[in-house]
């Protein structure tokens, strides 16, 4: 007691509950003040984080394709499939986030599908022989299936067999953002989870803007010219497009001790899968594909979208030539406000950068491409413009 006594006499006595009341509301409001800061610092770093691990990604499949003259064998393929057997799978793209947490996760994010415009494409016999060629001798079928919930237009349930997606004539677009319709699977069609399969002909994959819908079919089904935020990579028009995963040849060759989420996907439950990816060159059977079919917008917009009448004509001596125009980012222009009636770039669009791809040629066997980072201008494919820059 004595020394309590002696402590109350040199003013050390504790805090009242007043002063720690107010303490605490001091340090509540300076949270408040830095805590935003310090948000912006994590994205921030999360952003860095993810485009460092993109360019390192580059530069070990430039590598390994250096040393072995191919590409890594065990990319994921970007599918959902069912069906009996891998011989009679029905391909689709996997559902794509919504961007509404609340409903459930899907299964591939919403900028990378709106960014490439992933379709189906069903290989025929020569670019599946090219693709094994390239060093793809096998693929991982991604089949995550993702949570479809809700209701259709005339409120009753979705269940297995119903069509979702964001074409006008699907039943329920409130819960997918793909661009082609979706065919809900019921639980005891589902194919195992990284399916593994050797890429042949009839077998489905992921192209970038275009489709086959079949082995043997003459139209290819495209989504219209994107605005920004779109495809930062102009000529990713009729490409494969694979996810890097565990799986690939990257890590089972001990180049990379990993290949998994993107930082990005680590802050979200808006969807289940988000690797990194890697666009394939586009072949050189695709590109004989491309010359003689014809091609079917699944986009109803205005003609900004449609390619132009004599497109695919060989008398055309622009054949198959696009322009592309960069934005930066931010930029939200609709595509009537890219080019007018008679196909002419608008005079504010004309300011940005422009340049012409050639969306019909194959590209050199070393020629891949992946995500771009977040510091890219956002190209936008200008389909009808009446004449290149």
């Amino acid at each position: 007691m004595t020394g309590l006594r002696k402590r109350y006499r040199r003013g050390e006595q504790g805090f009242t509950l007043l002063e720690i009341l107010v303490v605490v509301a001091i340090m509540g409001f300076l949270v408040a003040m830095v805590a935003p800061r310090f948000a912006g610092v994590t994205e921030g770093t999360v952003q860095v984080v993810g485009d460092t691990s993109k360019s390192r990604g580059d530069q070990m499949i430039s590598a390994f394709y250096e040393q072995k003259s191919r590409y890594p064998s065990g990319l994921v393929n970007l599918v959902m499939t069912d069906g009996d057997t891998l011989a009679d799978a029905r391909y689709q793209i996997p559902y794509v986030d919504n961007e509404d947490p609340g409903d459930g996760p899907e299964v591939l994010r919403f900028n990378h599908n709106n960014n490439h415009k992933f379709m189906i494409h069903i290989l025929n016999d020569d670019e599946a022989r090219e693709l094994r060629n390239l060093g793809v001798s096998r693929m991982y079928n991604l089949n995550q299936y993702g949570e479809v919930l809700g209701s259709s237009w005339d409120g009753n349930p979705v269940q297995a067999g119903d069509t979702v997606g964001r074409r006008a004539d699907a039943d329920h677009t409130e819960r997918t953002y793909n661009w082609n319709n979706v065919v809900v699977v019921a639980e005891n069609d589902k194919r195992p989870h990284m399916e593994a399969v050797v890429p042949r002909e009839g077998v489905g994959v992921a192209m970038s803007i275009v489709g086959f819908e079949a082995d043997d079919a003459t139209e290819f089904l495209y989504v219209g010219a994107p605005r920004p935020p779109s495809a930062p990579r102009a000529d990713s028009f009729g490409r494969i497009v694979f996810g890097l995963g565990p799986e690939t040849e990257l890590v089972t060759s001990g180049m990379a001790s990993n290949a998994g989420r993107t930082p990005v996907a680590t802050t979200t439950e808006n969807y289940t899968w988000d690797g990194y990816y890697i666009l394939m060159p586009r072949l050189t059977a695709t590109s004989e594909r491309l010359k003689a079919a014809t091609f079917t917008n699944i986009v109803d917009a205005n003609s900004a979208r449609n390619l132009p009448t004599n497109f695919n004509d060989p008398a055309n001596p622009n054949r198959g030539q696009i322009v592309a125009v960069g934005y930066p980012a931010g930029t939200n222009l609709t595509a009537g406000e890219i080019v007018n009636g008679a196909g002419v770039i608008q005079d504010g669009v004309a300011q940005y950068a422009k340049r012409v791809v050639d969306l019909l040629e194959p590209h050199a066997t070393w020629d891949f491409a992946s995500m771009p980072t977040e510091q890219d201008l956002r190209w936008s494919l200008v389909f009808n413009v009446s004449e290149l820059p």
